[in-house]
């Protein structure tokens, strides 16, 4: 499967920060964080869009 997220490849330090951390906090490898965040992606992608909104806690 080929998979294109159509995102930019160089992270800012703040970008890779969030990243590190979110990892830190799940006990989750940064592949796995990606890889979740794609499968989000392909089934929501409007949260791509400009318009999107955040999701509240806990859902």
């Amino acid at each position: 499967m080929k998979l294109n997220l159509n995102i930019e490849h160089n992270l800012k330090p703040e970008e890779l920060g969030v990243i590190v951390t979110l990892a830190k906090e799940t006990n989750k490898p940064i592949p796995q964080l990606i890889l979740e965040a794609a499968r989000k992606l392909a089934t929501h992608p409007e949260a791509l869009s400009d318009k999107a909104q955040p999701q509240e806690k806990g859902k």
